[in-house]
């Protein structure tokens, strides 16, 4: 009887220790927690039902579901992803003008500022050396910081718009997501594909409430 629960527990570490496609990327949907992937007799996958439970014992509710499902979902939003990318940049086209115009506009606009700061200065200078009165100080510092709060608020909706450029100019992500897409079936190894997941996958979040439901996912990219 001892020998056999011995090598029940090595049949299970060896399992565990083995790499799955989503090995260290699918959490709870409702709690937080890493799921277990488990390999069945048939040699398939299954993600495990959450484990969590809260301060007063009650466990999680959230269901498994089979890793082989859970793929495809993954497939379909990294698709949906590649593709709105893809609109962003072709939307983006012929806008480098545009940018450059923003930043030329910024880098002016910064320059004055810092000429406001300066003149502050040497208003306060001629304040105490008596060429300004206090009114005429008061009536000059009301005028520059006046503008100066113009100034600041002009950079920080331009620097919003730039904000937006920036995020046109990311083809390198999906040149990654197609590699990704075009590759995934033909790798073999669960270890590469793992590896190749996690390239472009920060974690995925998996919510599925009852064994009947189709459950929801949540794919958080890098």
């Amino acid at each position: 009887m001892q020998e056999q629960l011995s090598r029940r527990k090595k049949v299970i570490a060896t399992r565990k220790s083995q790499v799955s496609a989503l090995s260290g990327l699918v959490k709870c949907g409702q709690c937080g927690a890493g799921l277990y992937i488990q390999r069945k007799s048939n040699n398939k996958n299954v993600i495990r039902n959450c484990w969590k439970k809260d301060p007063f014992g009650n466990k999680c509710s959230n269901k498994g579901i089979a890793e082989s499902k859970l793929i495809d979902a993954i497939l379909d939003e990294i698709k949906k992803y590649r593709d709105e990318l893809a609109k962003i940049i072709e939307k983006g086209k012929g806008q480098d003008k545009q940018r450059n115009a923003l930043q030329k506009e910024i880098a002016s606009l910064e320059k004055e500022l810092k000429g406001i700061k300066a003149k502050f200065e040497r208003m306060f200078e001629f304040l105490e050396e008596g060429i300004y009165s206090k009114e005429e100080y008061l009536s000059r510092k009301e005028k520059l910081t006046n503008r100066q709060k113009d100034i600041e608020s002009e950079i920080n909706i331009l620097q919003k718009q730039l904000k937006k450029q920036d995020a046109i100019q990311d083809k390198d992500k999906v040149k990654l997501l197609d590699m990704v897409l075009n590759n995934f079936d033909k790798i073999v190894e669960e270890e590469d594909k793992n590896k190749l997941f996690k390239s472009i996958i920060s974690y995925v979040e998996l919510t599925r409430v009852s064994n009947d439901d189709e459950g929801e996912i949540t794919v958080n990219f890098l």
